[in-house]
């Protein structure tokens, strides 16, 4: 007997990858497969026997090769899915998955050396396997093959699986020739365990890689490989491009040893940021290397931020640095746009050779270190060498231990030309011996210092010139090593100022309030601006860098037209108020970062909404950061992400740790066409509480137009909304790829609303892959009324001729409090035109206000239980298979608002619908062999009807 249902069912688990599937499969004799799990088809194993079938009951495999089953399971669909069940299966040779496949273990276990291999493939999931390796232990690298190879394919998740004891790579994204590449491959949530050579190997032309979320632990133990790596990013070739846009997130990565946790040789725009890295002699180590050993381009853009590095001072191997970037050695081609900030490192020995510290740069140019937390390390804090045009800031470096020799704070040492540092505001510990500011041969640099030692109570300033030439010069001979420390001598050497002619650096620029004047200034000093003007001042500042900062010292600054930034620029605010209704204009620009400012509006309170700019606006850009700002008192938009035509796009924006205090409408609007934006640990409160406006958002996607693609890969995270009496917290009008978790949304009149809006009235694809997962929702009962917490819909036009369903939903683990919901009859969540929606695990509660019906929310404890429209939803299931003719039908899975009145059974369509039985749960004796089919009418309390079928075959 074989069965196939089709059922309409809101809450049935569907793809992440949105995959057409075929028809839902469940069999009565097999109990394990039906529990929850929608498949195409089939993989099971007893005794030894491998057993592959479809819906129709129909055995595509049955005999003693788990590859050939597997591999039989893979060529009988096109597209859909294959449940392997629970058991061991020995992969001898690589399967080959193609597109449109999801492969789902079941307690399953895979053992081989390479398993599968997607090439030139697209939408291809693979998820709750155990891989490992065949032997009893793993042994050494012997090819560079993974149990998982991603070759030249697209839009692949790897989520949810355990890779242990394999010699080799768990997943390997890989290309075998120049015409090759990946991109959108998604590492997520797996376990790597106990392994000789690389958890995640990423290879050349790879763009749009995210390992995120894995744990790796006990890394070449065996010491049986030279090196070994938790993720690592191969070396690139100079006839390939390089890899872009690589997200290592959130990873845990425990204990190797022999060699490295993190590791790039050759990327632009790399992402490691928010990893745990744990006694591993290489914490997190980015190069520049490729095949040939020649470098025709600098590598650029890495950002190595908010990382928990902590070594291991009594482990018997030796250890290299906390965070070393490097680019081509001595100067061949820099590493260039560097981020290190907000790091943690600690207990790391750094004593293998002698350019280690905690933070280590060498031959870079450009970028910042900054606000790093580094204690109990050997030997040096912060190592630059070769390094050019960097500010290295606000660091705080304690409890240095001795290696050999005395310890220092920053060492800084130069080998083939003149470079230009700011080191400046950060904190020393009495541990720190000196610091290490050298010459060598006819190198020359400028550094501007300002330190602060916290236990030796005083400011130390030490100032090293440029000298244009060096019979010019009259730099004084390098520093030598003060005498060690004695209980006589506790406050530390004294640094004697070295002077020179001086030079003009136009990559430090500064702008100060002297005199009633605002004054603009280069790095040594030299004027470019002194006048009454902020508009010209900020102007000429921008004008005058060069792949540099602009530091706003404390002071206010009224701009009335927004001043356009360019590429490769750094605007830092230290206390610094800039306002104006529109301040700063970023336009084809890239690599552009905005920290510490004050923006305001100019007036006392701010007044209705009158354009469509924000206090920055940003069109066509990529890799922006907006960084550790307050947007305050304005009347448009704080952050503004604009299109201007069906060619512009906005890529790689963050806007990060800012705050959005009383404003008027929206603080970041997102609008068309932008891809892989990152909103997050942002707070928005007090939104348009003047009630200037019909409508005001903390969040929003703008409406799209059916000439535009529709936004995708938006990221709206760990932010803080509160206070929005008047309409939305978080708002989509139309995007792909949204991803809305773990908000605080308070006191808000929409909390999250999210459909497909298109602004000029047209529909013609849906839009898709929506997740809203870990929000925290709390209204508020003495408030006017609230629409519901959550609500989704699809695309519907004004006269109701065209509609586009919301694609693949998943909302889940939200807890929802105290919403009134008076505004209408919905519920706590609603979807609309949103079919085969995940709803799983969310909590609707209400804890607190007046408890009487007409203003408490429908409380609801669980959400699988609650219908989210007014139709009910027919769910057929199979309790048992008597005998070998019979069924015990379960209806007690159907699902309303309201509740069931009455379920009625048909048991064979030809004689047209009637009732055979009634009941939530019958027993029918079929005639025989044939096919028959189940149909179940369910009704509510309302009247309402739907009904859900079962196709059943006895042979």
């Amino acid at each position: 007997m074989d069965v196939t249902r089709k059922t309409t069912s809101l809450l049935m688990v569907c793809l992440v990858l949105g995959l057409g599937l075929g028809p839902v499969i469940a069999s009565a004799a097999d109990t394990t497969a039906d529990e929850g799990m929608n498949y195409t088809i089939h993989v099971s194993k007893d005794s030894g026997t491998v057993l592959v079938q479809t819906g129709e009951g129909e055995v595509l495999y049955q005999g003693g090769s788990d590859v050939g089953a597997i591999k039989a399971a893979v060529n009988a669909i096109d597209r859909g899915t294959i449940l392997i069940d629970s058991g061991t299966y020995m992969i001898s040779s690589p399967v080959s998955l193609k597109s449109n496949i999801e492969l789902v273990g079941n307690n399953a276990v895979l053992k081989g050396y390479k398993m599968f291999t997607i090439s030139s493939a697209t939408n291809v999931r693979i998820s709750g396997f155990e891989f490992t390796g065949p032997d009893a232990l793993y042994g050494s690298v012997a090819s560079g093959s993974g149990l998982i190879d991603i070759v030249n394919s697209k839009n692949v998740f790897i989520e949810g699986n355990t890779f242990r004891n394999f010699r080799d790579y768990g997943v390997n994204v890989a290309v075998s020739s120049t015409s090759h590449s990946n991109e959108q491959i998604s590492i997520r949530d797996n376990e790597f365990l106990d392994y000789g050579y690389a958890g995640v190997m990423i290879g050349k032309q790879s763009n749009y890689i995210y390992v995120e979320d894995n744990t790796f632990k006990n890394i070449n133990t065996r010491a049986v490989n030279g090196n070994a790596y938790g993720i690592a990013v191969a070396k690139g070739s100079n006839s390939y491009k390089h890899s872009e846009y690589i997200y290592i997130r959130h990873n845990w990565i425990e204990n190797s040893p022999i060699w490295e946790g993190i590791d790039s040789h050759g990327a632009n725009h790399v992402y490691i940021q928010d990893n745990t890295v744990l006694n591993c002699k290489v914490p997190i180590a980015v190069s520049y290397q490729t095949n040939e050993g020649s470098y025709p381009l600098p590598v650029h853009d890495i950002v190595i931020t908010g990382n928990y590095v902590k070594g291991n001072m009594n482990s018997p191997y030796k250890q290299h640095s906390g965070i070393h970037v490097l680019g081509a050695r001595n100067y061949a081609q820099p590493y260039t746009n560097i981020n290190v900030s907000g790091n943690t490192i600690v207990d790391v020995n750094s004593w293998l050779v002698s350019d280690d510290g905690a933070i280590v740069l060498r031959d870079v140019n450009g970028g910042i270190v900054d606000n790093n937390l580094i204690t109990g390390v050997g030997g040096t804090g912060i190592n630059l060498l070769n390094a050019d045009n960097l500010v290295v800031q606000n660091n705080d470096i304690q409890s240095l231990k001795q290696i050999s020799g005395y310890t220092k704070g920053i060492e800084m040492s130069a080998v083939r030309k003149s470079f230009s540092t700011t080191i400046r505001d950060n904190k020393f510990g009495s541990s720190v011996d000196y610091h290490g500011y050298a010459n060598s041969g006819n190198t020359y640099y400028t550094t501007l210092i300002n330190e602060e030692r916290s236990e030796f109570g005083g400011s130390l300033s030490l100032n090293v010139q440029t000298a244009p030439t060096p019979a010019e010069s009259s730099v004084n001979p390098p520093l030598t090593p003060p005498e060690p420390r004695t209980s006589d001598n506790t406050d530390g050497p004294v640094f004697e100022p070295i002077s020179g002619s001086p030079g003009i650096s136009d990559s430090n620029i500064s702008i100060s309030r002297e005199a009633g004047s605002t004054v603009v200034k280069t790095g040594n000093g030299e004027e470019i601006y002194n006048g009454s003007s902020d508009d010209v001042a900020v102007s000429a500042a921008i004008r005058a860098v060069e792949q540099g900062t602009v530091t706003f010292r404390e002071g206010t600054y009224v701009l009335s037209s927004a001043v356009s930034l360019k590429s490769n620029v750094e605007l830092i605010g230290e206390n610094a108020t800039l306002e104006g209704y529109n301040i700063f204009r970023l336009n084809d620009v890239s690599n552009v970062t905005i920290k510490g400012f004050t923006f305001s509006g100019p007036e006392e309170q701010y007044s209705a909404r009158a354009s469509s700019t924000g206090l920055i606006d940003i069109v066509n850009s990529e890799d922006c950061l907006i960084e550790d700002n307050v947007f305050s008192n304005f009347r448009d938009n704080g952050v503004n992400l604009l299109t201007t035509s069906v060619s512009d796009h906005n890529r790689q924006i963050t806007i990060r740790n800012n705050e959005f205090l009383d404003f008027g409408y929206t603080g970041v609007m997102i609008g068309k066409q932008a891809k892989n934006i990152v909103i997050e640990e942002n707070t928005f409160i007090n939104i348009d509480v003047n009630n200037l406006n019909v409508h005001s958002f903390a969040i929003a996607v703008a409406r799209a137009g059916s000439e535009y693609q529709y936004s995708e890969y938006i990221y709206i995270r760990n932010n803080t909304i509160e206070n929005n009496p008047g309409w939305e917290g978080i708002d989509s009008h139309g995007a792909n790829y949204l991803f809305i978790e773990n908000n605080e949304i308070t006191d808000v009149k929409i909390p999250i609303s999210i459909g497909q809006i298109n602004e000029d009235d047209r529909y013609p694809v849906p839009v898709h892959t929506l997740n809203i997962e870990g929000n925290m929702i709390l209204g508020n009962f003495s408030a006017e009324s609230e629409y519901p917490a959550i609500k989704v819909f699809g695309g519907n036009n004004s006269d109701d001729t065209v509609s586009k369903p919301y694609l693949r939903a998943t909302i889940s683990a939200n807890t929802i409090s105290d919403r009134n919901n008076w505004l209408s009859e919905d519920n706590a969540v609603v979807l609309q035109n949103v079919p085969d929606a995940v709803i799983d695990n969310n909590t609707v509660s209400s804890d607190a206000g007046p408890e009487t019906p007409d203003e408490v929310a429908d409380t609801v404890e669980d959400m699988n239980e609650t219908i989210l429209d007014e139709k009910p939803v027919a769910i057929v299931g199979i309790v048992s298979a008597p005998s070998k003719n019979s069924l015990e039908l379960d209806g007690s899975g159907s699902i309303d608002d309201t509740g069931i009145a009455s379920y009625s059974w048909d048991f064979d369509s030809s004689d047209g619908i009637q009732e055979d039985a009634s009941g939530e749960v019958v027993s029918h004796v079929f005639p025989g062999a044939g096919r028959y089919v189940v149909t179940l009418t369910v009704t509510d309390t309302q009247g309402q009807q739907d009904i859900d079928t079962l196709n059943v075959v006895f042979n």
